[in-house]
């Protein structure tokens, strides 16, 4: 353990001369990313409907955003917490227009799942003022993984897709990138705050968008049967 203390202090002390840089980037690329959703809530406004919509990946997004904010200020860090407040105000807005195309039969039940993630982010922040000041960092910390974590599952359940079908069709290249951007910057930013939970969230992270890579390296795009179809109607063109 003392090893990879040592490890991580030193990488820190290397890293230092690039940090204002390091988190720029993370901002920058977080910020990006956090836009990409615009497209789907444009494919709403058009339909006039949120069918078919993750409205529970929003939700827990707008949990882990308003979090992030409040362990933003528990580290004192900066470049996180200026991330996270642009972040939160995304999700505030993603989080109104679905519930205003949301179908009046449904508004009820989706306000009470609003409110219920409003009263958890009241209560943990509460709890982050009252808590020992020594622990608090670490437990909220922990919290905040566990959101992050849940947030884990698709891109699990793309990665078992793949290794089924033996093609990547259900992965988005596009978002898998922008998020290996993201977990490198973040991961890079805890080494230079020296922050073992920042480290392993964004490690986990990092290492799940590697691993959704390499299934664009192992497997084509488009399962093998699909692939032979398409040759055989362009030899009977």
């Amino acid at each position: 353990m003392e090893t990879i203390e040592n490890y991580i202090t030193t990488a820190s002390t290397a890293l230092q001369p690039y940090g204002q840089l390091i988190s720029r980037a993370a901002m920058f690329f977080t910020i990006i990313q956090m836009l990409s959703p615009i497209f789907v809530f444009n494919n709403m406004r058009k339909a006039k409907s949120t069918l078919g919509m993750p409205f529970m990946m929003f939700l827990i997004i707008l949990i882990l955003t308003a979090l992030s904010v409040r362990f933003s200020q528990l580290l004192n860090d900066e470049a996180m917490l200026k991330t996270n407040i642009v972040g939160f105000s995304i999700t505030v807005i993603y989080v109104s227009i679905f519930f205003h195309f949301v179908s009046p039969d449904e508004k009820f039940n989706h306000l009470m799942k609003i409110l219920v993630a409003a009263a958890f982010i009241g209560l943990m922040i509460i709890y982050s003022k009252v808590e020992d000041p020594e622990k608090v960092q670490t437990r909220f910390g922990f919290v905040l993984t566990a959101f992050i974590y849940s947030l884990m599952v698709m891109p699990v359940i793309e990665v078992k897709k793949a290794l089924y079908e033996k093609c990547t069709r259900h992965m988005p290249f596009p978002m898998i990138v922008s998020g290996t951007l993201v977990g490198s910057c973040w991961f890079l930013h805890g080494i230079i705050i020296n922050n073992g939970i920042v480290i392993l969230q964004n490690s986990t992270m990092l290492g799940l968008n590697l691993v959704q890579l390499s299934m664009f390296v192992i497997y084509p795009s488009q399962p093998a049967s699909d692939t032979k179809k398409e040759k055989r109607k362009k030899k009977a063109e």
